[in-house]
């Protein structure tokens, strides 16, 4: 049934990958519509669990891979939605797009600010939550740096800066050593106070219930 149909769609992807006609002219208005398709069927709560049996990390990914002139934004956004509508809900597939290569290409739609950043920044905090495998693809990324440039009182991205703050709080938690080496340093520390400074009363208990996880765990980071 529907799931065949999807693994049916990546093969035929998989193939326009292959000989190199995904960026062909003639191709691009059939690549949208599937992109569209797919990314319509990944919306669907009860039917986004069939992606389950086809390759659709690694499938749709590499398409994202740029291709100079040829890049194309109508591209981009189909995928990344997808991703996003299929990531929100799920830890096991947030661990296989990042293993399948999505994080730089989640980071580029952010420092581009790309139309569909906002979905890039979705999927990129909630990885920090998810396994220490991704986190370690994060860090490998420099995300922890991308996190704290979120929370930095210069950034456009406001209203993204408390679930950045929980982001690394998570991270904290599950790798403290590691993190902590990084928070306490001036430039991390004037960040947070900033964010700690500025938040509103309705961000504001949150944001200090992730500095008192933070410091339960570490008194390194009290100091």
């Amino acid at each position: 049934g529907q799931s065949l149909l999807l693994t049916d769609l990546m093969v035929g992807i998989t193939r326009m990958r292959e000989y190199k006609l995904i960026h062909r002219e003639k191709f691009h208005s059939l690549l949208v519509t599937l992109l569209t398709f797919i990314k319509n069927v990944s919306m669907e709560i009860n039917t986004s669990s069939l992606f389950a049996q086809s390759d659709v990390f690694p499938t749709l990914i590499p398409i994202l891979r740029r291709k100079q002139e040829a890049y194309d934004k109508d591209i981009e956004s189909q995928i990344i939605q997808c991703m996003y509508y299929l990531c929100r809900l799920s830890r096991k597939r947030q661990e296989k797009a990042a293993k399948a290569g999505l994080v730089p290409y989640l980071q580029r739609c952010v420092s581009e600010g790309a139309l569909v950043q906002q979905f890039a920044l979705g999927i990129l905090c909630d990885l920090a939550h998810t396994s220490t495998k991704v986190r370690e693809i994060l860090w490998g990324n420099q995300c922890f740096d991308f996190y704290l440039s979120i929370i930095d009182p210069t950034n456009e991205k406001h209203h993204w800066r408390v679930t950045a703050l929980k982001s690394i709080s998570a991270w904290f938690s599950a790798d403290c050593d590691r993190i902590q080496r990084s928070l306490v340093t001036p430039q991390a520390l004037n960040k947070i106070v900033a964010l700690f400074s500025d938040a509103q009363k309705a961000e504001f208990e949150i944001v200090v219930g992730e500095l008192l996880v933070m410091m339960h765990k570490s008194s390194v980071f009290i100091k």
